[in-house]
């Protein structure tokens, strides 16, 4: 399953800053910064953050790269805002990152001693879950009725079997990760994966409230 690919730098302050302005100064082509921008967003965040914008190229529409500060020895990109269209597919966000990485990043961090890492575009079921509970939802997913979503009383059960093991390990899956495994990877309708999401987030919700009652019990 494709995902939005996570940059960070890490490093220490004084070397954070020296790599923003590598950055700027090695910018080229279709980049550039955009200061204007980055004043209109200081009043609501004092701390500093960069501004670049991509004119676009291709199939990657222009866009503007945000670089900011996560921790105070950590430099990430929160977000790529378009500059045109509505959003950005998962593909057109990651090939605007993949391109700064490569054009501008790498250089800049090895000139100036700070660790840059570029996360991963894809993650597999098992990245997000147990073995044991990736089974329980494989095993869900791939024998239900596709039209009936966890109705029928055996596909309940697989169901159920899930929700139970994604409790106990205490499942960090988000809902809308499920949802998009489900269509995405199983082919899923879209409606009753959302269906199915729903009844995910509240049966984990009530799980741990249960949890909880019968600890204060």
């Amino acid at each position: 399953m494709q995902i939005f690919q996570d940059l960070t730098i890490k490093g220490k302050s004084p070397e954070l800053e020296s790599f923003a302005r590598e950055i700027e100064t090695s910018l080229k082509d279709n980049w550039s910064r955009n200061r204007a921008m980055e004043e209109e967003v200081r009043p609501l965040d004092r701390s500093p953050s960069w501004c670049f914008a991509f004119a676009g190229s291709g199939e990657k529409p222009a866009a503007f790269l945000w670089l900011a500060y996560r921790e105070p020895n950590e430099l990430y990109v929160p977000n790529i805002v378009p500059a045109g269209t509505d959003r950005l597919s998962r593909e057109q966000y990651n090939s605007i990152v993949q391109e700064f990485y490569e054009e501008f990043v790498k250089d800049a961090a090895h000139k100036t001693g700070v660790r840059a890492e570029l996360g991963r575009e894809k993650v597999e079921l098992e990245d997000l879950l147990s073995k044991d509970t990736a089974q329980a939802l494989r095993r869900f997913s791939g024998l239900a009725n596709k039209s009936t979503g966890s109705s029928h009383p055996r596909d309940r059960t697989r169901w159920e079997e899930f929700l139970i093991s994604a409790h106990r390990e205490e499942s960090t899956l988000a809902p809308d990760e499920l949802e998009r495994w489900l269509i995405e990877e199983q082919q899923w309708p879209s409606d009753k994966a959302s269906d199915l999401a729903i009844e995910y987030e509240e049966a984990m919700s009530l799980l741990k409230a249960y949890d909880a009652r019968i600890q204060r019990a």
